[in-house]
């Protein structure tokens, strides 16, 4: 294990600062991403294509902790737009340049201080 996975651990078994546990996490998710490589490949989640028939026809799609950004990708490519959100920022900008390559209608974004605002219809 590495001190950016223990810390991340120690943040999450004791209550601390949000902001302390937010840092924390992002240093452990920019460390596992640091690697040229895709931590988790580049195909999608397994689960996710077998519910994706049940959304909307391109419809738009938030994609909360999208790391590398697999997932948003594959839903862009599936006429999707999709904004996506994770707090490493090393995650998004691998995430970029996989949609780059493949998908048009991908927005990968950081959350701002971990606040990211949106509207839920009907409200």
């Amino acid at each position: 294990m590495n001190d950016a996975a223990d810390s991340a651990k120690a943040a999450l078994r004791q209550p601390a600062n949000p902001a302390d546990v937010r840092e924390t996490l992002r240093t452990f998710w920019n460390a596992r991403y640091a690697a040229d490589e895709f931590a988790y490949g580049t195909a999608p989640n397994e689960f996710l294509v077998q519910v994706a028939p049940n959304f909307a026809r391109q419809g738009r799609v938030l994609c909360l902790a999208d790391g590398e950004g697999r997932n948003g990708v594959w839903l862009a490519q599936q006429g999707h737009r999709v904004t996506a959100v994770d707090l490493a920022d090393r995650g998004m900008a691998k995430a970029a340049r996989l949609a780059a390559a493949q998908a048009n209608g991908f927005r990968p974004t950081l959350p701002d201080e971990g606040r990211f605002a949106c509207k839920v219809p009907g409200r």
